[in-house]
C-alpha cells in the first residue's frame, strides 16, 4: 500500500517536470506500471526524464523515491 502511494506521489512530483498536462493521469500510469512489474516505477521515471531531456540523475530519482516512501508510510500510519 505504501509503495503504491509512493508511486502516485512520485508521478505527481514528476509530471510537471516532464511537462505533463494531466498529473493525475501520469501518477496513475506510474503506479500501474509498478503494480504490474514491481520496481519499474524508477525505471519508467528514468526513461521518461531522459526522453523529455530533464536532468535528473539516478541518485536524485532514487533519493526522491525513498523520501516519498517515508512520507507515504507516515501518511498510512497517521490515517
Amino acid at each position: 500500500k505504501a509503495v503504491a502511494r509512493r508511486n502516485r506521489m512520485a508521478g505527481l512530483w514528476a509530471a510537471p517536470l516532464l511537462g505533463k498536462d494531466d498529473a493525475e493521469a501520469y501518477a496513475r500510469d506510474l503506479a500501474a506500471v509498478d503494480l504490474a512489474h514491481p520496481g519499474d516505477a524508477e525505471r519508467k521515471l528514468r526513461t521518461d526524464f531522459d526522453a523529455a531531456g530533464v536532468a535528473q540523475t539516478d541518485e536524485q530519482i532514487h533519493r526522491k523515491m525513498a523520501e516519498l516512501l517515508s512520507e507515504a508510510m507516515a501518511q498510512i500510519e497517521n490515517g
